[in-house]
């Protein structure tokens, strides 16, 4: 009985990381037929950020290079994306200060672009990185 509980509670923490891998995979594959540059860059950066709990190092090679190729071809929206994405895997990575730099960037583009959802997205990365380093007071500002 006993080994039952084990291996039934063991496959909640194996199916989320196995799907976060199918993920990645599915959305690599549509990466390697994408020829519009707008469109790349985000899937950049959802491939970056489908490694968020599995392997953020790895996902932070992804977004990097979305965010290169946005600067590139002046797409102001997916750097503002990539900055964000960058900000919650510096975030999970343990990198605060480098977590806010991004956010705080991103923020910027957001407001010139009066993007509301890329505000939003961006105070949320703040909060949440403030949060990670116990400065409640100032996580609730954002």
């Amino acid at each position: 009985m006993k080994k039952n509980i084990f291996l039934w509670l063991l496959s909640f923490y194996i199916i989320p990381a196995y799907a976060q891998s199918r993920l990645a995979d599915s959305l690599k594959l549509l990466l390697q037929n994408e020829k519009q540059d707008t469109n790349r860059v985000l899937l950049l950066a959802k491939i970056g950020t489908s490694y968020i709990f599995e392997k953020p190092e790895t996902g932070v090679t992804y977004v990097e290079e979305g965010l290169e190729l946005s600067r590139i071809i002046e797409y102001k929206r997916g750097e503002a994306i990539s900055l964000n994405a960058l900000g919650n895997l510096n975030r999970m990575i343990g990198n605060y200060n480098s977590g806010i730099k991004y956010h705080l960037q991103a923020l910027q583009i957001s407001e010139t672009l009066k993007d509301q959802g890329g505000v939003v997205a961006s105070y949320f990365g703040i909060a949440g990185v403030y949060e990670d380093e116990r400065d409640y007071k100032e996580a609730l500002l954002y």
